[in-house]
C-alpha cells in the first residue's frame, strides 16, 4: 500500500481503490471535513494528475463519465 500524508489529509492506495481521509488541521476546508473519508474505486477513475506548487503539490483525480454520483443526480453543475 502506498500512502501520502500531509497536514490537510492523507491519500492511500491499495491496488483497488484510493482512500482519501481529510485532516483535522485548521486549513482544511469545511466541505472536505463534512464529506469525511472517501473511497474511490480504480474503475471509476479516468486519470490522476500531480500539479507541483511552490511549497508542495496537489493531486487531482478525474472521474470517468457517469462515475460522479453528485453530478449523476443533478446536484453539481460542470
Amino acid at each position: 500500500m502506498a500512502e501520502i500524508t500531509q497536514r490537510d489529509g492523507a491519500w492511500s492506495f491499495d491496488g483497488e481503490a484510493i482512500r482519501i481521509v481529510p485532516g483535522r488541521d485548521r486549513g482544511v476546508r469545511a466541505v472536505r471535513q463534512a464529506l469525511g473519508e472517501l473511497t474511490v474505486p480504480l474503475v471509476a477513475l479516468a486519470g490522476v494528475a500531480y500539479e507541483p506548487g511552490r511549497e508542495s503539490g496537489r493531486l487531482r483525480l478525474r472521474l470517468r463519465e457517469g462515475a460522479d454520483p453528485l453530478r449523476r443526480h443533478g446536484l453539481v453543475r460542470r
